[in-house]
């Protein structure tokens, strides 16, 4: 997803220009994968742990160590629609 610029050779044998654009691929991977983590997050079913955690908490639910992420998943998703299905709708 990066955008990805050519450099004359010339640029890329200077040692400073090339640290700092190894520099910048690095916080864009990061950048990258927090947005992807985030996207995932919006849904329960394709969450990863931590949007898992984020709405365990919201919940009180205190996952056993055992648990699986597709275990904790399945656990906030009953208790995610049982709470908006029992909270009375005014």
């Amino acid at each position: 997803m990066h955008v990805n610029v050519e450099y004359p050779e010339v640029i890329l044998n200077i040692k400073d220009i090339k640290a700092s654009i190894d520099a910048g691929d690095k916080v864009g991977d990061v950048l990258e994968r927090a947005l992807f983590e985030l996207d995932n997050d919006i849904c329960i079913r394709s969450s990863e742990e931590s949007g898992i955690a984020h709405r365990e908490k919201i919940l009180g639910i205190n996952p056993r160590d055992t648990d699986s992420i597709e275990d904790r998943r399945l656990e906030v998703l009953l208790r995610w629609y049982d709470s908006l299905c029992t909270q009375k709708l005014y």
